[in-house]
C-alpha cells in the first residue's frame, strides 16, 4: 500500500521543523561575540549539581562552590541530566562588546521543567531574580511563551554572569539559547507553523475517525479516536502549548498532563492493536500480552494521579520501552503468521515506537539532547497516525468487498428460505391476530378491575364519597397548595343529629337512604374543587380549598346546615328530618398537619353539639 498524501504532509512538517532547527544550529561569526542574533551558550556554561537542593545564590557565589563548577559536555545546544532529583545550577558567562545590543532573550526550550530561577545583574534594575516553570500559572511567567523565556537587560562592554537554578521531578534537560527579540519572533513564527500543522493534522484525523465510528459503529475507530485524542493532549503537555493556550491557570494539571495523557494513549493503542490485528482469534497468546499491556498502561495512568511525579516519570519511561518491545514483538509475530494488515500495522507503529523508544532513552539520560531526539515522538506520531488512518480507510474498502461477496453468496439461500417464510408468516399472522384480540379483551377487563379496585380503595362504597384514606391524601395536597400560594383552607367536621332514631325506627335500609341523600346534598352544596368525605357512620368531613375568611366559612356552614335540615323522603314515602352539628378548623391557624386539623374540627363539632344540648335543657 502506498501513502503519497501522508508522506507529502510529513515532508511539509519536517520542512517547517527544519526552519526552527536551523536557527538553533547556526554558529556565531566569532565565538563569544554577542553582537549576533543568537548563540550556542554551551561553551560559556558550567554546571554544579546540588543533591540537597538547599544551596542559595549567596552560597553558590562563594569561592569554594565556584571551584566546583565544571564545563558542560559538548552536547550541542542542550544538556540532558536525565531523571535526577538534584538542583542543577548553571553558570553562564557572557562577554559583550561595547557595541553589542543590550536587549536579549534567554530561552530554555524544555516546557516541562518544574522550576527555573534566573539570577543576574540588569543594566537598569540591578540584581534581578526571574522565575518560570510548569508548576506556576502561565500568566506569572516572565514572558508568554510555550517554552521558558527570560528577558535580559545586559550591559554592553562588560562580561556578565548569569546563574540558572533548575529543578524538576521528571527528566531534566536544559536546552539554552540566547536570542535577539526579533530573531526569536522569527524562529517562533516557523515553529508555531510546524506545530499548528501537526496538531491540525491530529485533530483532523480524530474527527475523521470519529465520523467513521458514528457511521460504522466499529469499536476499532473509537479506539483510534481515544489514542489520537490522548496523543494530542500528551503532545500539548510536552510542547508547552497546553499551558499556553488550553490550561494556563491549571499548573497542577499541566504538571501531569503529558504523563497521564501518554499513559491513556498507550492504553488505547493496545486496544487498537488487538482490534486491528484480530489477535483474539488469530493470535491468542499475543492477545493476552496486549491485554496485559493495556492493563499496565491503565494502571500507570491511575498512578500518575496519586503517586509522586518522580516515581511516575521512571514508571512511564520504563513502560515506554516495554510498550515498544511488546508491540514490535506482536508485529513480528503477526508478520510471520501473515495476518491481514500486519504489514501496514508494522510500518505505522514502527515509526511511533521508534520515537517512543528514542524519547524514553533520552528521558533516562541515555541519549544526548538534540531537537530531532527531543521531538522524536512528535515526528513519529505524525507519520504513524497518517499511516494508520489510511490503513483504516483501506480496511473499510476491504470490509465492503468482503461484505459484498458474502451478500452474493447468501442471496441464493435467502431466496430458497423466503417462500417458506412467507407461508409461515401467513399462518403466524392469523394466530397473532387471534391472540391479539384475546389479549386486548383481557387487558380491557384488567383495566376495569384495576379501576374498580382503585375506586373501592379510596371511596366509601355506600355514598361514593372519599374515604378516610383519600381524605388524608387530599388534606396533604391542600396543605402543600396553601404553603405554595401562602393562603389557608377550611375543614368542616359534620355529625348528623337525629340519625340514630331514624335508623332504629325505619331500619338500616332507610338509614342508608338518608346517608346517600346527605352525601348528594353535601356534594351539590360545595364547589367542584372542594372535597366531601365520609369518615364514620354518620360523620362527614368537608375540605374547603382556598377559603380562610371567617364570614365566607360561616356562610358555607349555614348553607350546609340548611341543606341538611330539609326533610328527606324515604323509599316508603315517609319523610324524616335530621340536623347536623358542624365543627370548623382553619389551616394553619388550628393545625399544621392532618391529625391536628381533624382533631381541631372534631373538638369544634362536639363543642357545637354540647352547646346545643345545653341550650335545649
Amino acid at each position: 500500500m502506498r501513502f503519497p498524501s501522508p508522506l507529502a504532509l510529513l515532508l511539509a512538517l519536517l520542512a517547517c521543523c527544519a526552519l526552527r532547527l536551523g536557527y538553533a544550529a547556526t554558529p556565531l561569526v566569532a565565538e563569544q561575540d554577542f553582537t549576533d542574533t543568537y548563540s550556542n551558550l554551551t561553551p560559556m556554561t558550567s554546571v554544579l549539581a546540588d543533591p540537597s537542593r538547599e544551596l542559595t545564590l549567596e552560597q553558590i557565589q562563594q569561592q569554594d562552590n565556584q571551584q566546583r563548577f565544571s564545563p558542560l559536555a559538548n552536547q550541542g545546544s542542550t544538556s540532558n541530566f536525565g531523571l535526577t532529583r538534584s538542583a542543577i545550577w548553571l553558570r553562564i558567562q557572557l562577554p559583550l562588546r561595547a557595541n553589542a545590543p543590550s536587549h536579549w532573550m534567554l530561552e530554555v526550550a524544555a516546557p516541562m521543567l518544574d522550576q527555573i530561577d534566573l539570577f543576574y545583574t540588569s543594566q537598569e534594575k540591578g540584581a534581578e531574580h526571574l522565575r518560570s516553570g510548569d508548576q506556576m500559572p502561565f500568566a506569572q511567567r516572565p514572558l508568554p511563551h510555550h517554552n521558558h523565556v527570560f528577558p535580559l537587560q545586559l550591559t554592553p562592554g562588560h562580561s556578565q554572569t548569569l546563574y540558572l537554578r533548575v529543578t524538576s521531578e521528571g527528566s531534566l534537560s536544559i536546552p539554552l539559547q540566547l536570542w535577539r527579540p526579533a530573531a526569536l519572533a522569527q524562529a517562533d513564527h516557523a515553529s508555531y507553523g510546524a506545530f499548528s500543522l501537526y496538531f491540525g493534522l491530529l485533530l483532523g484525523l480524530v474527527m475523521y475517525n470519529l465520523l467513521l465510528y458514528v457511521s460504522l459503529r466499529e469499536n476499532i475507530y473509537l479506539s483510534y479516536v481515544g489514542f489520537a485524542t490522548a496523543m494530542v493532549f500528551g503532545q500539548l503537555g510536552l510542547t508547552g502549548f497546553g499551558e499556553e493556550f488550553i490550561w494556563p491557570n491549571l499548573p497542577w494539571w499541566g504538571n501531569i498532563a503529558a504523563q497521564f495523557s501518554m499513559s491513556v494513549s498507550g492504553f488505547f493503542a493496545a486496544l487498537f492493536a488487538r482490534q486491528f490485528l484480530c489477535t483474539a482469534v488469530r493470535a491468542p497468546v499475543a492477545d493476552k500480552v496486549l491485554q496485559g499491556l493495556a492493563g499496565l498502561m491503565a494502571l500507570t495512568a491511575a498512578c500518575v494521579l496519586v503517586l509522586p511525579y518522580h516515581l511516575c516519570a521512571w514508571l512511564i519511561n520504563i513502560d515506554g520501552i516495554l510498550f515498544t518491545c511488546v508491540l514490535v514483538g506482536v508485529s513480528i509475530h503477526c508478520l510471520l503468521q501473515k495476518h491481514i494488515g500486519a504489514r501496514h500495522f508494522s510500518f505505522a507503529w514502527g515509526t511511533l515506537l521508534l520515537g517512543v523508544l528514542v524519547t524514553a532513552l533520552h528521558n533516562l539520560g541515555l541519549l544526548p539532547s538534540h531537537p530531532l531526539i527531543t521531538h522524536a515522538m512528535l515526528i513519529g506520531s505524525a507519520v504513524e497516525m497518517l499511516a494508520l488512518s489510511f490503513s483504516l480507510a483501506d480496511r473499510i474498502q476491504t470490509s465492503r468487498r468482503e461484505a459484498s461477496e458474502a451478500q452474493a453468496r447468501a442471496y441464493q439461500s435467502e431466496l430458497a428460505v423466503l417462500n417458506s417464510l412467507r407461508e409461515s408468516e401467513r399462518k403466524i399472522e392469523g394466530r397473532v391476530q387471534e391472540r391479539t384480540r384475546e389479549l386486548e379483551k383481557a387487558n380491557h377487563e384488567l383495566r376495569l378491575n384495576e379501576e374498580q379496585l382503585a375506586l373501592q380503595a379510596h371511596h366509601d362504597p355506600l355514598t361514593g364519597l372519599a374515604n378516610r384514606k383519600l381524605l388524608g391524601d387530599r388534606l396533604n395536597v391542600a396543605m402543600q397548595h396553601a404553603k405554595r400560594n401562602q393562603q389557608g383552607f377550611a375543614v368542616l367536621m359534620l355529625d348528623l343529629d337525629g340519625f340514630k332514631p331514624v335508623n332504629d325506627r325505619y331500619g338500616h335500609a332507610a338509614g342508608d337512604t338518608v346517608l346517600q341523600s346527605v352525601a348528594l346534598r353535601l356534594t351539590s352544596t360545595v364547589r367542584g374543587v372542594d372535597t366531601v368525605a365520609r369518615v364514620g357512620g354518620d360523620e362527614f368531613v368537608l375540605i374547603l380549598d382556598a377559603v380562610s375568611d371567617g364570614n365566607t366559612m360561616m356562610s358555607i356552614a349555614r348553607k350546609v346546615r340548611d341543606a341538611l335540615n330539609t326533610p328527606i323522603t324515604l323509599d316508603t314515602g315517609e319523610m324524616v328530618q335530621i340536623g347536623t352539628s358542624i365543627g370548623l378548623a382553619i389551616y394553619p391557624v388550628d393545625g399544621s398537619n392532618v391529625e391536628e386539623l381533624l382533631t381541631a374540627a372534631d373538638n369544634a363539632m362536639y363543642a357545637t353539639k354540647n352547646s346545643r344540648y345545653a341550650s335545649l335543657q
